[in-house]
Protein backbone atom coordinates (compact mmCIF):
# COMPACT_ATOMS: atom_id res chain seq x y z
CA UNK A 1 0.00 0.00 0.00
CA UNK A 2 2.86 2.48 0.70
CA UNK A 3 4.27 1.82 -2.71
CA UNK A 4 0.92 2.44 -4.03
CA UNK A 5 0.84 6.19 -2.25
CA UNK A 6 3.98 6.89 -2.98
CA UNK A 7 3.23 6.52 -6.42
CA UNK A 8 0.46 8.69 -6.24
CA UNK A 9 2.22 11.61 -4.18
CA UNK A 10 4.60 11.53 -6.69
CA UNK A 11 1.93 12.25 -9.54
CA UNK A 12 0.04 14.74 -7.66
CA UNK A 13 -2.11 13.09 -5.65
CA UNK A 14 -2.46 12.79 -2.10
CA UNK A 15 -4.02 9.43 -0.77
CA UNK A 16 -6.29 9.35 2.45
CA UNK A 17 -7.84 5.67 3.96
CA UNK A 18 -11.37 6.47 4.94
CA UNK A 19 -9.99 5.63 8.52
CA UNK A 20 -8.41 8.66 8.79
CA UNK A 21 -11.13 10.63 9.07
CA UNK A 22 -12.23 9.34 12.07
CA UNK A 23 -10.78 9.78 15.58
CA UNK A 24 -10.51 7.41 18.60
CA UNK A 25 -14.16 6.56 19.80
CA UNK A 26 -14.90 8.37 16.71
CA UNK A 27 -14.19 11.64 17.50
CA UNK A 28 -13.94 14.52 14.39
CA UNK A 29 -10.66 14.86 12.93
CA UNK A 30 -9.24 18.16 11.98
CA UNK A 31 -8.77 18.29 8.27
CA UNK A 32 -5.41 19.19 8.11
CA UNK A 33 -4.19 16.59 10.51
CA UNK A 34 -6.15 13.83 7.58
CA UNK A 35 -3.62 15.25 5.08
CA UNK A 36 -0.24 15.25 7.31
CA UNK A 37 -1.51 11.58 8.27
CA UNK A 38 -1.73 10.91 4.51
CA UNK A 39 1.69 12.48 4.00
CA UNK A 40 3.48 10.62 6.24
CA UNK A 41 1.68 7.30 5.63
CA UNK A 42 2.92 6.94 2.29
CA UNK A 43 6.77 8.80 2.76
CA UNK A 44 7.12 7.56 6.58
CA UNK A 45 7.28 3.80 6.23
CA UNK A 46 10.54 1.86 6.80
CA UNK A 47 13.13 4.66 7.09
CA UNK A 48 10.99 7.39 7.36
CA UNK A 49 10.68 10.57 6.08
CA UNK A 50 12.72 13.54 6.56
CA UNK A 51 11.54 16.88 6.01
CA UNK A 52 11.28 20.59 7.60
CA UNK A 53 8.15 22.40 8.59
CA UNK A 54 8.69 24.87 5.41
CA UNK A 55 8.39 21.71 2.40
CA UNK A 56 5.23 20.52 4.38
CA UNK A 57 3.58 24.08 4.28
CA UNK A 58 4.14 24.80 0.59
CA UNK A 59 2.76 20.84 -0.13
CA UNK A 60 0.29 21.24 1.98
CA UNK A 61 -1.08 25.10 1.90
CA UNK A 62 -0.76 25.25 5.95
CA UNK A 63 0.32 27.55 8.16
CA UNK A 64 3.52 26.38 10.26
CA UNK A 65 0.98 26.89 13.59
CA UNK A 66 -1.05 24.19 12.06
CA UNK A 67 1.67 22.07 11.04
CA UNK A 68 3.36 22.40 14.20
CA UNK A 69 0.39 21.54 16.40
CA UNK A 70 -1.08 18.64 14.36
CA UNK A 71 2.61 16.86 14.65
CA UNK A 72 2.03 16.84 18.22
CA UNK A 73 -1.36 15.46 18.06
CA UNK A 74 -0.57 12.94 15.94
CA UNK A 75 3.10 12.54 17.90
CA UNK A 76 0.52 12.44 21.09
CA UNK A 77 -1.96 10.08 19.65
CA UNK A 78 0.86 7.11 19.30
CA UNK A 79 0.17 7.66 15.07
CA UNK A 80 3.37 8.66 13.99
CA UNK A 81 6.50 9.15 16.04
CA UNK A 82 9.40 11.87 14.80
CA UNK A 83 13.14 12.27 15.58
CA UNK A 84 15.07 15.62 15.23
CA UNK A 85 17.93 15.62 12.97
CA UNK A 86 19.41 18.98 13.72
CA UNK A 87 18.47 22.20 11.23
CA UNK A 88 15.29 22.44 10.94
CA UNK A 89 14.51 19.02 9.64
CA UNK A 90 13.39 16.07 11.58
CA UNK A 91 12.28 12.12 10.44
CA UNK A 92 8.58 11.11 10.95
CA UNK A 93 7.87 7.11 10.71
CA UNK A 94 4.40 6.05 10.42
CA UNK A 95 4.26 3.37 12.39
CA UNK A 96 0.38 1.46 11.38
CA UNK A 97 -0.64 -1.51 9.61
CA UNK A 98 -1.43 -0.96 6.02
CA UNK A 99 -4.92 1.33 5.65
CA UNK A 100 -7.53 -0.08 4.17
CA UNK A 101 -8.26 -0.16 0.52
CA UNK A 102 -10.89 2.46 0.51
CA UNK A 103 -9.28 5.37 0.60
CA UNK A 104 -10.03 9.22 -0.60
CA UNK A 105 -7.87 10.44 -3.59
CA UNK A 106 -6.86 14.24 -3.24
CA UNK A 107 -5.53 15.84 -6.65
CA UNK A 108 -2.77 18.15 -4.52
CA UNK A 109 -3.42 21.43 -7.31
CA UNK A 110 -6.79 21.68 -5.60
CA UNK A 111 -5.20 23.58 -2.63
CA UNK A 112 -3.31 25.80 -4.78
CA UNK A 113 -6.05 26.49 -7.61
CA UNK A 114 -8.15 29.96 -7.04
CA UNK A 115 -12.13 29.58 -8.51
CA UNK A 116 -14.15 32.47 -9.49
CA UNK A 117 -17.83 31.35 -7.14
CA UNK A 118 -20.31 33.90 -7.36
CA UNK A 119 -18.11 36.50 -8.35
CA UNK A 120 -15.52 36.11 -5.56
CA UNK A 121 -11.99 34.54 -6.29
CA UNK A 122 -11.10 32.21 -3.71
CA UNK A 123 -9.40 28.58 -2.95
CA UNK A 124 -11.66 26.16 -1.74
CA UNK A 125 -11.83 24.82 1.83
CA UNK A 126 -10.38 21.85 3.47
CA UNK A 127 -13.73 20.53 3.95
CA UNK A 128 -15.00 20.92 -0.09
CA UNK A 129 -12.13 19.93 -1.35
CA UNK A 130 -12.52 16.38 0.73
CA UNK A 131 -16.24 16.05 -0.43
CA UNK A 132 -15.00 16.77 -3.82
CA UNK A 133 -12.10 14.09 -3.48
CA UNK A 134 -14.75 11.98 -2.73
CA UNK A 135 -17.03 12.31 -5.18
CA UNK A 136 -13.92 12.57 -7.52
CA UNK A 137 -12.21 8.79 -6.44
CA UNK A 138 -15.75 7.14 -7.55
CA UNK A 139 -15.83 8.48 -10.67
CA UNK A 140 -12.44 7.69 -11.27
CA UNK A 141 -12.73 3.87 -10.47
CA UNK A 142 -14.02 1.99 -13.69
CA UNK A 143 -16.65 0.48 -12.06
CA UNK A 144 -18.29 3.38 -10.30
CA UNK A 145 -17.96 5.71 -12.54
CA UNK A 146 -19.78 8.55 -10.00
CA UNK A 147 -20.77 8.12 -6.22
CA UNK A 148 -23.66 6.96 -5.47
CA UNK A 149 -25.49 8.16 -2.28
CA UNK A 150 -26.70 10.67 0.25
CA UNK A 151 -25.18 13.54 1.53
CA UNK A 152 -25.43 12.10 5.34
CA UNK A 153 -23.59 9.24 3.68
CA UNK A 154 -21.04 11.86 2.58
CA UNK A 155 -20.97 13.38 5.95
CA UNK A 156 -20.28 9.59 7.85
CA UNK A 157 -17.34 9.07 5.47
CA UNK A 158 -15.35 12.28 5.57
CA UNK A 159 -16.55 13.06 9.62
CA UNK A 160 -18.14 16.17 8.73
CA UNK A 161 -21.39 17.46 9.73
CA UNK A 162 -24.07 17.05 7.10
CA UNK A 163 -24.39 21.03 7.07
CA UNK A 164 -20.89 21.31 5.91
CA UNK A 165 -21.72 19.08 2.69
CA UNK A 166 -24.62 20.47 2.12
CA UNK A 167 -22.95 23.81 1.67
CA UNK A 168 -19.82 22.56 -0.06
CA UNK A 169 -21.96 20.93 -2.78
CA UNK A 170 -22.96 24.06 -4.49
CA UNK A 171 -19.43 25.90 -3.93
CA UNK A 172 -18.34 22.93 -6.20
CA UNK A 173 -21.26 23.10 -8.63
CA UNK A 174 -20.09 26.89 -8.89
CA UNK A 175 -16.67 25.75 -9.49
CA UNK A 176 -17.78 23.09 -12.54
CA UNK A 177 -16.16 20.62 -10.46
CA UNK A 178 -18.61 18.04 -9.93
CA UNK A 179 -22.75 17.70 -11.57
CA UNK A 180 -25.49 15.62 -10.39
CA UNK A 181 -27.56 13.94 -12.93
CA UNK A 182 -29.81 11.89 -10.12
CA UNK A 183 -31.14 14.06 -7.46
CA UNK A 184 -32.32 11.51 -4.14
CA UNK A 185 -35.76 11.93 -3.27
CA UNK A 186 -36.82 11.56 0.35
CA UNK A 187 -34.52 8.87 0.90
CA UNK A 188 -35.84 6.42 -1.35
CA UNK A 189 -33.86 7.24 -4.05
CA UNK A 190 -30.18 8.30 -3.79
CA UNK A 191 -28.35 11.19 -5.18
CA UNK A 192 -25.81 10.06 -7.75
CA UNK A 193 -22.57 12.67 -7.99
CA UNK A 194 -20.21 12.77 -10.62
CA UNK A 195 -16.67 14.57 -10.50
CA UNK A 196 -15.94 16.83 -14.14
CA UNK A 197 -13.20 14.51 -15.18
CA UNK A 198 -12.53 17.02 -18.11
CA UNK A 199 -11.92 19.57 -15.32
CA UNK A 200 -9.49 17.31 -13.44
CA UNK A 201 -7.53 16.39 -16.60
CA UNK A 202 -7.22 20.37 -17.18
CA UNK A 203 -5.84 20.79 -13.47
CA UNK A 204 -3.57 18.11 -13.34
CA UNK A 205 -2.02 19.35 -16.59
CA UNK A 206 -1.50 22.82 -15.85
CA UNK A 207 0.16 21.10 -12.41
CA UNK A 208 2.50 18.98 -14.49
CA UNK A 209 3.33 21.66 -16.84
CA UNK A 210 4.42 24.26 -13.61
CA UNK A 211 6.51 21.58 -11.96
CA UNK A 212 8.52 20.78 -14.68
CA UNK A 213 8.74 24.25 -15.61
CA UNK A 214 9.25 24.70 -11.87
CA UNK A 215 12.20 21.87 -12.52
CA UNK A 216 14.46 23.44 -15.35
CA UNK A 217 14.45 26.58 -13.62
CA UNK A 218 16.01 24.91 -10.41
CA UNK A 219 18.51 23.32 -13.13
CA UNK A 220 19.59 26.15 -15.28
CA UNK A 221 19.58 29.36 -13.44
CA UNK A 222 21.78 30.26 -10.22
CA UNK A 223 20.29 30.23 -6.81
CA UNK A 224 20.33 34.02 -7.03
CA UNK A 225 18.00 33.98 -10.13
CA UNK A 226 16.03 31.33 -8.42
CA UNK A 227 15.51 33.38 -5.36
CA UNK A 228 15.15 36.87 -7.52
CA UNK A 229 12.06 34.95 -9.47
CA UNK A 230 10.63 33.76 -6.59
CA UNK A 231 10.30 37.07 -4.60
CA UNK A 232 9.16 38.83 -8.09
CA UNK A 233 6.27 36.09 -8.60
CA UNK A 234 5.73 36.27 -4.66
CA UNK A 235 5.17 40.26 -5.38
CA UNK A 236 2.62 39.81 -9.12
CA UNK A 237 0.46 37.10 -6.82
CA UNK A 238 0.06 39.18 -3.68
CA UNK A 239 -0.35 42.78 -5.70
CA UNK A 240 -2.97 41.16 -7.84
CA UNK A 241 -4.89 40.51 -4.71
CA UNK A 242 -3.96 43.56 -3.31
CA UNK A 243 -5.72 44.86 -6.47
CA UNK A 244 -8.88 42.96 -6.54
CA UNK A 245 -9.19 44.01 -2.86
CA UNK A 246 -9.06 47.34 -3.64
CA UNK A 247 -11.67 47.33 -6.58
CA UNK A 248 -14.19 45.63 -4.88
CA UNK A 249 -14.02 47.88 -2.29
CA UNK A 250 -14.51 50.69 -4.70
CA UNK A 251 -17.35 48.64 -6.12
CA UNK A 252 -19.37 48.92 -3.32
CA UNK A 253 -17.97 52.63 -2.31
CA UNK A 254 -19.36 53.36 -5.54
CA UNK A 255 -22.39 52.27 -4.95
CA UNK A 256 -22.79 54.41 -1.43
CA UNK A 257 -22.24 57.16 -3.23
CA UNK A 258 -25.35 56.86 -5.46
CA UNK A 259 -27.11 58.70 -2.11
CA UNK A 260 -27.14 62.44 -2.50
CA UNK A 261 -26.49 62.04 1.52
CA UNK A 262 -23.51 60.42 1.83
CA UNK A 263 -20.95 61.95 0.71
CA UNK A 264 -21.81 65.48 2.70
CA UNK A 265 -22.47 62.86 6.13
CA UNK A 266 -19.05 61.72 5.59
CA UNK A 267 -17.81 64.77 5.58
CA UNK A 268 -19.90 65.97 8.42
CA UNK A 269 -18.63 62.96 10.47
CA UNK A 270 -15.30 64.24 9.72
CA UNK A 271 -15.80 68.20 10.74
CA UNK A 272 -17.65 66.86 14.13
CA UNK A 273 -14.69 64.35 14.91
CA UNK A 274 -12.10 67.18 14.74
CA UNK A 275 -14.19 69.48 16.60
CA UNK A 276 -14.58 67.04 19.26
CA UNK A 277 -10.84 66.08 19.46
CA UNK A 278 -10.40 70.27 19.87
CA UNK A 279 -13.53 70.31 22.33
CA UNK A 280 -12.09 67.75 24.79
CA UNK A 281 -8.84 69.84 25.73
CA UNK A 282 -10.19 73.28 24.83
CA UNK A 283 -14.26 73.23 25.75
CA UNK A 284 -15.22 70.31 27.73
CA UNK A 285 -18.73 71.01 28.60
CA UNK A 286 -19.28 71.01 24.77
CA UNK A 287 -18.53 67.69 24.21
CA UNK A 288 -22.14 65.86 25.11
CA UNK A 289 -23.32 68.33 22.21
CA UNK A 290 -20.92 67.09 19.93
CA UNK A 291 -21.12 63.52 20.57
CA UNK A 292 -25.05 63.54 20.46
CA UNK A 293 -24.46 64.89 16.90
CA UNK A 294 -21.77 62.21 15.60
CA UNK A 295 -24.11 59.77 17.03
CA UNK A 296 -26.82 61.35 14.67
CA UNK A 297 -24.48 61.48 12.20
CA UNK A 298 -23.35 57.46 12.03
CA UNK A 299 -26.96 56.63 12.29
CA UNK A 300 -28.05 58.47 9.51
CA UNK A 301 -24.67 56.70 7.42
CA UNK A 302 -26.04 53.43 8.66
CA UNK A 303 -29.65 54.08 7.09
CA UNK A 304 -28.11 55.22 3.97
CA UNK A 305 -25.74 52.11 3.59
CA UNK A 306 -28.62 50.07 4.17
CA UNK A 307 -30.87 51.89 1.58
CA UNK A 308 -27.85 51.57 -0.93
CA UNK A 309 -27.35 47.84 -0.16
CA UNK A 310 -24.07 48.78 1.18
CA UNK A 311 -22.41 47.07 4.90
CA UNK A 312 -19.51 49.25 6.38
CA UNK A 313 -17.21 46.67 6.18
CA UNK A 314 -17.39 46.12 2.31
CA UNK A 315 -16.12 50.11 2.24
CA UNK A 316 -12.74 48.92 3.28
CA UNK A 317 -10.43 47.20 1.12
CA UNK A 318 -8.90 44.56 3.49
CA UNK A 319 -12.10 43.41 4.69
CA UNK A 320 -12.10 41.64 0.95
CA UNK A 321 -8.83 39.74 1.53
CA UNK A 322 -8.96 36.02 0.61
CA UNK A 323 -6.40 35.76 3.62
CA UNK A 324 -7.53 36.38 6.44
CA UNK A 325 -4.01 35.80 8.49
CA UNK A 326 -2.09 38.66 6.24
CA UNK A 327 -5.28 40.11 4.93
CA UNK A 328 -3.67 39.25 1.39
CA UNK A 329 -0.68 41.07 2.26
CA UNK A 330 2.05 37.91 2.19
CA UNK A 331 3.20 38.50 5.95
CA UNK A 332 1.06 37.54 9.13
CA UNK A 333 0.61 40.42 11.30
CA UNK A 334 0.84 38.36 14.40
CA UNK A 335 4.92 37.63 14.02
CA UNK A 336 5.68 39.44 10.55
CA UNK A 337 6.93 36.17 9.26
CA UNK A 338 5.92 35.17 5.23
CA UNK A 339 2.44 34.14 5.62
CA UNK A 340 1.79 30.04 4.13
CA UNK A 341 -1.03 31.26 2.01
CA UNK A 342 0.95 31.45 -1.01
CA UNK A 343 2.93 29.00 -2.74
CA UNK A 344 5.25 29.91 -5.30
CA UNK A 345 4.41 28.74 -8.75
CA UNK A 346 6.99 29.25 -11.25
Amino acid sequence: MSDVMTAKLNNGFLMRPYSFFHGADGARTSRSATMLLGWFSAFGVGEGLRIGYAALMEKLGLSRSTVARRVRELRKDGKIRTVRTGGQKSVYTYPGAAPEKAHVNTPLWLYDEIFSLAGVERQLTNAEIDVVSLIYSHTRNDRNRCYKGSVREIAGILNLSEKTVMRAIPVLFAADLISRPVIGINRHKQSVFVANMQRFRRGDKKARKEERAKERAQVQLPQAVIDANAKSERDKFYAARQVRMEKLADGFLAQAKRHPRFEANGKEIRLIGMELAKAEVQAPLTVPTLQARMSALRAERARILDDQGVEEWQLEAKNHAICKICHDSGWQESDGRMCACYRCRS
